[in-house]
């Protein structure tokens, strides 16, 4: 349960305003962003917390000599926290840090004090898992990168196909893998159809799954999926287990993910459906996601599950830093403030926001953290509706502390979304949430059953409603107050990222045949 934050309570209570009526209404879109996981306080490799002091003399402290024989002695969670230490200490000292695989870290079960995954065809042998990603912006990027690491950290062998055009920032996980021991090979896969070109990356893929013996291979979102899972059923014998992190039809003919088309609609489901066929396992993020697909016909019923996105809360437990952040932005002390987290553009939906703020009582201001191709755009719309002086565009902050501590509510107007790791953040950050009717909002703000509500949900691209939504929980405090109380327990029991990573190796267990982590 988090504490009240009183500055927050002291300005909700300060101010109530009258409902207004009416507005027009539009549609909905998604695209999803997150903090950088490199400027976490505590940052998770291998499946092992390792804090700032870690690093700090991480060399004195888990010399290299020492990983080796830590490893020998069964000690293997000693020795992955070490190789974890120093790989962080290079990539973000900016050099390249080695790859320190002790010799028998991954394979010295005996004594260990971590589990070792074993593959099922050939014994003896690690567990051998193949993710291939072309998505690496926003929650993608987040999700292969908690993934990979969570699964190395509970001792499967890990290697990762993906690109980077999209985010160069992703080539920072892809060098804090390799340094934790994860084989990364990069992959210039891109979202349009290019028969040459995809024809091409799908042989490089071919070669990735001849050369290796892979016990199962996971591919995430539509052109990795495409490739991945045809290359695969053609010369490799793993299972094949497919996230889609939204579906191309989601997008409604509008631009998708990065400002990029979707291409053709028609062609990308006829294909989704064909390759259901070959796919052991499908995972949604969210159970309305699982409906989504269900209702396109992609997959079989029976092979559909649904394993949530997953955070750590810990970092965004105790939320500081916002009456610095406001005077940043020059938000004035007594403004309440309305904020998002995510990429600027059409799929989060910023434009209802914007649109929305001038049904707000004049002393809410809002705070968009992001960047994106929409920067301009809002600017010029919020100029337009003359409420520019109370927008703020905050730009990218890999630190989200003083974000959230700087809002009074969260809000997510995204026309589409697998399940939003923002709103999760803000949840586990004790914000009162308003979001839009999209993939994932019902799963954490209004499960049903027994279980409170942590927040509001408006229908899709509902202006009017939006505002209304925002408005009741600021002419109500305590109501806000309320809901936000729930959202770190909820956060901490439903969707941490270790549930994330134990479900989707029970997913591939499954597929593979078995019940248990060991072969």
């Amino acid at each position: 349960m988090c504490k009240s934050n009183p500055q927050r309570a002291s300005r909700m209570a300060r101010s109530s305003a009258r409902l207004p009526r009416g507005a027009a209404t539009q549609e909905t879109r998604r695209a999803q962003a997150g903090p950088a996981w490199l400027a976490q306080p505590a940052t998770r490799v291998a499946g092992l917390e390792v804090a700032p002091s870690d690093l700090s003399g991480s060399e004195s402290r888990y010399p290299a000599s020492r990983l080796a024989d830590d490893a020998c002695r069964g000690s293997c969670a000693e020795a992955l926290r070490g190789r974890a230490a120093l790989a962080l200490r290079g990539v973000r000292s900016g050099g390249r840090a080695a790859s320190l695989r002790p010799p028998c870290a991954w394979s010295c079960v005996e004594g260990s004090s971590r589990r070792m995954l074993l593959s099922p065809a050939r014994p003896g042998s690690l567990l051998r898992v193949l993710q291939v990603m072309e998505c690496t912006i926003g929650g993608t990027r987040r999700h292969l990168r908690d993934l990979a690491f969570g699964l190395a950290g509970r001792g499967a062998g890990v290697e990762v196909v993906c690109a980077a055009l999209r985010e160069p920032r992703m080539r920072q996980d892809m060098d804090a893998m390799r340094a934790a021991g994860i084989r990364v090979h990069e992959l210039p896969m891109t979202r349009a159809i290019s028969p040459l070109r995809d024809a091409w990356h799908g042989l490089r893929l071919a070669a990735c799954l001849g050369d290796r013996r892979f016990d199962v291979l996971h591919t995430h979102s539509s052109k990795a999926g495409a490739l991945g899972r045809s290359m695969g059923f053609v010369c490799s014998s793993a299972v094949r287990v497919h996230t889609p992190h939204t579906y191309a039809a989601s997008f409604e003919g509008g631009a998708g993910q990065g400002g990029e088309a979707p291409g053709n609609l028609g062609l990308i489901m006829r294909t989704e459906r064909l390759l259901g066929l070959v796919t052991q396992r499908l995972i949604h993020v969210s159970e309305g996601e699982r409906r989504e697909g269900q209702a396109l016909g992609v997959i079989r019923p029976e092979r559909a599950r649904v394993v949530p996105n997953g955070i750590d809360p810990a970092p965004f437990a105790t939320p500081r830093g916002g009456g610095e952040l406001r005077a940043e932005l020059g938000i004035p002390d007594e403004a309440r403030v309305v904020g998002s987290v995510g990429l600027l553009n059409d799929a989060k939906g910023h434009d209802l926001l914007v649109a929305a703020l001038p049904q707000l009582p004049d002393d809410v201001h809002l705070l968009l953290i992001g960047h994106g191709e929409l920067h301009d755009a809002l600017c010029r719309q919020a100029e337009q509706l003359g409420v520019a002086p109370r927008l703020h565009l905050a730009g990218w902050r890999d630190e989200l502390s003083a974000c959230h501590d700087a809002m009074d509510i969260f809000a997510l107007p995204s026309r589409w979304e697998g399940l939003s790791y923002a709103l999760l953040e803000a949840a586990a950050a004790g914000l009162p949430c308003v979001s839009a009717e999209v993939n994932g909002s019902r799963d954490v703000l209004d499960p049903g059953g027994d279980a409170p509500p942590c927040g509001l949900m408006v229908p899709r691209e509902d202006v009017g409603a939006l505002a209304a939504a925002l408005n009741d929980l600021l002419v109500h405090p305590a109501r806000a107050d309320a809901l936000a109380r729930v959202g770190p327990e909820r956060v901490a029991e439903r969707f941490s990222v270790d549930r994330m990573v134990d479900a989707t190796l029970a997913v591939y267990n499954e597929a593979l045949g078995r019940t248990g982590g060991d072969a």
